[in-house]
């Protein structure tokens, strides 16, 4: 949507629905995409390996294939 509009549903608490946005986006990245931006902290991943740890797998399970930098930036957190 328009960028005012995601800044007042991060605001409100919304998250944007990316496959709405963006048709064939993988359910598996977008569940990673609204864990880490969960409002509630006791929601998000907890450290930036597990994340890293989740985005390769979603990735993975999605059949994307990470590039080696994008990889391990993802795991650098």
């Amino acid at each position: 949507g328009p960028p005012a509009q995601v800044l007042v549903d991060i605001v409100e608490g919304a998250c944007p629905d990316v496959r709405r946005e963006v048709p064939g986006y993988p359910a598996a990245l977008e569940a990673v995409l609204h864990r880490a931006l969960c409002r509630d902290v006791t929601g998000r991943y907890a450290r930036a390996d597990e994340m890293a740890t989740a985005l390769l797998r979603a990735c993975d399970e999605a059949g994307v294939t990470p590039s080696r930098r994008e990889a391990g930036a993802w795991a650098r957190g």
